[in-house]
């Protein structure tokens, strides 16, 4: 029998129907072998430039964290503006979206070939090793630091995620970062699964290539989550701010890859589908 390491219950769960919108609290998730479904199904494609709308370029797509998106029971996405008023995926939509961001967009369900989106490095020290900041641009009076990837990074080509199919974190690391900032707010995380977990630190470092089985699921752990400029800007319900990032920074650097990145939380991919509901038990294995 493979060696139990961490255990608990399901504290919540979250999916966002559009790709860096806030998104939607729910009491169950469905986890698909492309991760959870229902999560990052639509996505501003930027027409003139040709990548995707994404916060992390904040000076362009800032806006977007403090539209709201949810899904209706027949699996219609609506949109809340920051404005209050809702509308339904579909051309309205985009020409609201596009006036308010000054752009020129389209609603898109899968990624392009080789769709990548535009990421502005934060500037604090130990969130981005030199060699993924390709160049340097000016923003707001200050010379910025500038990346571009790939979507779906490790995940099923075409989905909408920036990396992985499910992301998670325990109650653990988010009073491990309050301990060291007194911000632990997870909105500024977007996890998909918080698992409510007793101990001490950071422990979802540990669980890379480990076995998490969950509700009628199970997962296998990737690598820790990097954390980027996202963490650091306003959006609905969170007020800006380094505090958090910076702490990550000094107390949980993690060699990744060829980097060493400030991180929070997990990546995973789904090894068997299933149901998963708040309140269900977890349990982590070696197997």
């Amino acid at each position: 029998m493979s060696e139990v390491i961490a255990e608990g219950r399901v504290a919540a769960l979250y999916r966002y129907p559009v790709k860096s919108m806030q998104g939607e609290q729910l009491p169950e998730l469905q986890l698909t072998g492309r991760g959870v479904d229902g999560d990052r199904v639509l996505a501003l494609l930027d027409r003139t430039g040709g990548l995707v709308a994404s916060a992390h370029h904040p000076a362009k797509w800032g806006q977007l964290l403090h539209c709201r998106a949810r899904t209706t029971p027949d699996r219609e996405v609506w949109v809340t503006l920051p404005g209050g008023r809702e509308l339904p995926a579909g051309a309205e939509l985009e020409r609201e979206l596009g006036a308010m961001l000054g752009q020129d967009v389209r609603l898109i369900s899968s990624a392009p070939d080789g769709g990548a989106y535009e990421i502005i490095h934060p500037d604090v020290p130990g969130t981005a090793p030199p060699q993924f900041v390709k160049h340097t641009m000016d923003l707001a009076g200050a010379r910025r630091r500038v990346g571009r990837l790939g979507l779906a990074l490790e995940a099923e080509p075409g989905t909408l995620v920036d990396v992985a199919p499910v992301h998670l974190i325990t109650s653990a690391a988010l009073a491990a970062l309050t301990a060291g900032c007194g911000d632990g707010d997870l909105r500024r995380y977007r996890p998909n699964i918080v698992l409510d977990l007793d101990a001490e630190g950071y422990a979802e470092n540990e669980w890379a290539g480990r076995k998490i089985a969950v509700g009628d699921a199970c997962l296998q752990g990737m690598f820790p989550t990097p954390r980027c400029i996202v963490t650091t800007l306003p959006q609905h319900g969170v007020t800006g701010g380094k505090r958090a990032l910076q702490t990550l920074a000094r107390d949980n650097r993690v060699t990744i890859g060829r980097g060493n990145w400030a991180c929070l939380g997990l990546y995973a991919a789904v090894s068997a589908p299933g149901a998963v509901r708040v309140g269900a038990p977890f349990t982590v294995t070696r197997g």
